[in-house]
């Protein structure tokens, strides 16, 4: 990698800008809001891109990385209990599709799976371009993270932010679960579009 040089920007940004710049696939876990409050300060030679990644969430405190699944795996410590991302899809089959499709696509299955009363859905998601193709996925026995880290590693890079709190099994908490960013243009998310999203995914 290239030497890391980072100042100021809150801890999220400077994730996103290490996904851009350096074609790193990223699954966030939110729960603590200090990723989004705390600053970054970096200046390292960093031999991995993991290494990267926990220099940048030294700031935020409770947060920590792992690699898993082709992608790196950023979560908050402090969260042991079953989240969202815990449930577990007997079947996700879907066609060769734009992400955001697929994305939206994971949402109903998980509605399904805890609410089997729910048979209509409404609302729409961001269509995503024609860059952004992916699948066609036949999973069985899958967790709704080893699904989203699928769906982002299929793409030409992206990160995916979700609600990473604590919940009762068999339950799910208010909507948007969770938001997937592509990066296959090359450019990053305005600071404020990723404040935004990771504010409705805390709160």
């Amino acid at each position: 990698m290239q030497p890391i040089r980072i100042s100021d920007p809150t801890v999220l940004e400077a994730l996103f800008r290490l996904a851009v710049e350096d074609r790193i696939c990223l699954g966030i876990e939110l729960a603590g809001e200090e990723i989004l409050r705390r600053r970054a300060e970096v200046d390292m030679e960093a031999a991995s891109a993991l290494e990267a990644v926990r220099a940048v969430l030294e700031a935020a405190e409770y947060y920590e990385a792992v690699e898993r699944d082709g992608l790196i795996l950023i979560r908050d410590r402090r969260v042991r209990g079953f989240t969202l991302l815990d449930y577990r899809l007997e079947a996700f089959e879907v066609p060769r599709a734009p992400l955001q499709a697929v994305s939206n696509a994971l949402r109903m299955s998980l509605i399904r799976l805890v609410r089997p009363e729910v048979t209509g859905f409404a609302g729409h998601y961001r269509p995503g371009g024609v860059a952004g193709i992916v699948g066609p996925f036949r999973e069985k026995d899958t967790t709704v993270r080893e699904l989203l880290n699928l769906i982002v590693t299929a793409s030409q890079g992206g990160v995916w932010m979700a609600r990473g709190g604590e919940i009762d099994e068999g339950t799910l908490p208010r909507e948007p679960y969770w938001e997937i960013f592509q990066f296959g243009s090359g450019k990053q998310p305005e600071p404020a579009v990723l404040l935004a999203a990771a504010e409705k995914l805390i709160w």
